[in-house]
């Protein structure tokens, strides 16, 4: 009798693939956050004004944390939205 084949942990690397620097992936989506929430911060003014009173750290750190926190957020909404205007099941 053949064993069953068990399918990869999840997040396994596929083979002959290297997936061991996970440094360079944690990089890729921080810059793109970073960029994200700098066009964000910049065009609607709040930039400048965190700008006055705020360290360089500090403003880095808002530009990479906010188009995480506005994801979060508009994924909640949606998941309220969707859980209000749901059709609710017929019993069977």
């Amino acid at each position: 009798m053949p064993e069953p084949q068990t399918p990869p942990p999840i997040g396994a690397a596929p083979e002959n693939e290297d997936f061991t620097h996970p440094w360079l992936i944690s990089g890729i989506v921080s810059t793109l956050c970073f960029a994200v929430g700098f066009v964000l911060l910049y065009v609607t003014g709040w930039w400048s004004n965190l700008w006055q009173w705020a360290d360089v750290t500090f403003i880095v750190y808002a530009a990479i944390l906010t188009p995480v926190l506005l994801g979060f957020y508009c994924y909640g909404v949606y998941l309220a939205l969707q859980k209000l205007f749901r059709k609710p099941r017929t019993e069977r």
